[in-house]
């Protein structure tokens, strides 16, 4: 493997150890050293092939005659394990092997801060917490304590049920023990006893659907999915009684009057308290 693209020739030493030598001499020389520095390894011991490297014809050895190479190779390399070892060219291949493992040590360690650098923004991007355009809310939390199933206050009329029509979503937690909801969350049968309790229907698979889109999209996180869902579906109740308290109350002050077109689309489509996926259809229109 080539150490270099260029050879390194350092003119004052070259022509100092070779002012001696002929034309075809340093011809030979130069070619056998480009070859040496090319390969990045000592020369063959075979007078030949370093005939053919030196652009030597074949009758420059002749018989009780030292030929060009041989004498180039006593006069300025050393025989070693079977190869012919020039002692500068390989103080400089060294040098030059040490700079490249330097540079080749280099960009590893600046490559693994870049990835280092790129996983911890990512890192931060996906806990970084958006921060509310609605309300200036405090900057620490207190971490609401789990309520026991006979904490829970049946009547709808409760200050419990109160709070939960304050539709407020799960707190935004940036850590801790807070996860976003499950792809394949499911009440469990603790949650469906307690909305039992409440007064709540049973809740539908489009129930479930709509509070996992709903708590995804915005991002929120939660100790307690399952306590969510619970307050899900009691500001649900809540909302759909309003509602038919709202239309009880507009059917009473219309009487004795032609009613309007909205009302007239409303008595046409009732919002059933026994409709399981109500919540679903309310909005599709």
């Amino acid at each position: 493997m080539a150490a270099l693209p260029y050879l390194q020739l350092y003119v004052a030493d070259y022509l100092a150890d070779t002012m001696h030598l002929v034309a075809e001499e340093h011809g030979a020389y130069l070619l056998l050293i480009m070859n040496y520095w090319q390969t990045g390894k000592p020369l063959p011991n075979d007078l030949d092939r370093l005939t053919t490297i030196a652009r030597l014809p074949s009758s420059d050895r002749t018989n009780g005659r030292c030929s060009t190479v041989e004498r180039l190779l006593k006069e300025y390399f050393t025989l070693v394990n079977g190869r012919w070892v020039h002692p500068r060219i390989e103080a400089d291949l060294e040098e030059v092997r040490q700079q490249q493992e330097q540079r080749a040590a280099a960009g590893r360690k600046s490559a693994m801060k870049r990835l280092a650098k790129k996983m911890a923004k990512e890192k931060a991007k996906q806990t970084t917490v958006p921060t509310s355009v609605t309300t200036t809310a405090p900057t620490a939390v207190p971490t609401e304590p789990q309520r026991k199933t006979n904490d829970i206050d049946p009547d709808p009329n409760s200050s419990t049920h109160t709070q939960a029509r304050d539709d407020q979503p799960p707190q935004r937690f940036p850590t801790g023990m807070r996860t976003g909801v499950p792809e394949d969350f499911k009440p469990d049968q603790q949650t469906l006893t307690q909305l039992q309790m409440t007064g709540c229907r049973t809740p539908n698979q489009d129930d479930i659907t709509m509070f996992i889109v709903t708590n995804q999209s915005s991002g929120w996180v939660s100790e307690n999915w399952q306590a969510e869902f619970k307050k899900f579906m009691i500001r649900e109740k809540v909302k759909q009684q309003e509602r038919k308290n709202a239309s009880g109350r507009r059917s009473s002050t219309t009487s004795g009057r032609k009613p309007s077109a909205v009302e007239v689309v409303e008595q046409a489509n009732p919002i059933d308290d026994d409709d399981e996926g109500h919540t679903f259809e309310h909005i599709s229109r």
